[in-house]
């Protein structure tokens, strides 16, 4: 199951004309599941969940799930307290500490 977005996110994907299956590529992302993952609770391939984000990602005006995420962060995060607060959130959404780690980094601004 394909978790729904913040409120903020859910109005944003309407007013930008996000489809149905954009909307769910976008939630799943920042859900944390992977295209595989996402494909399979939305019976498309792991390729046409890529496009999807790819498309919802132009309509949002993020570069990617990282910028995705820094937008529609849950707004008990802090975004400029760096990795520390990062990690959690995360990995309540699914996130291996690896990629908690990496995603973390880079949602505070670090290679």
């Amino acid at each position: 199951m394909i978790p729904t977005a913040s409120q903020e996110a859910e109005r944003d994907f309407r007013e930008r004309g996000l489809t149905g299956r954009e909307a769910d590529a976008a939630r799943s992302a920042l859900a944390g599941m992977t295209a595989a993952a996402a494909a399979l609770e939305m019976g498309v391939s792991s390729s046409t969940v890529g496009s999807l984000r790819q498309r919802a990602y132009r309509k949002l005006g993020v570069s990617g799930a990282v910028g995705l995420v820094g937008k529609y962060a849950e707004k008990g995060i802090d975004k400029d307290a760096g990795e520390k607060n990062w990690r959690p959130a995360l990995r309540a959404r699914g996130l291996s500490e690896t990629q908690a780690s990496v995603l973390s980094l880079a949602c505070s601004g670090r290679s």
